[in-house]
């Protein structure tokens, strides 16, 4: 079963991880990222494109 929210949650990070998982693990298979998103949002700044590029695609 999907789920999918209409709804965006206040913190645009909870709303790709929660909301749009389908849209993150594309994101993440397409920038070659480890299936680990936690350590790769903690170390690095691919939280930050995260949020940055899969916003746009609300705006789109």
């Amino acid at each position: 079963m999907i789920y999918k929210f209409t709804e965006v949650l206040n913190d645009l990070i909870d709303y790709f991880i929660l909301g749009d998982i389908l849209l993150l693990e594309s994101w993440k298979q397409s920038n070659h990222l480890s299936d680990n998103l936690a350590m790769e949002f903690t170390t690095n700044e691919s939280g930050d494109h995260a949020v940055l590029e899969l916003s746009l695609y609300n705006y789109i």
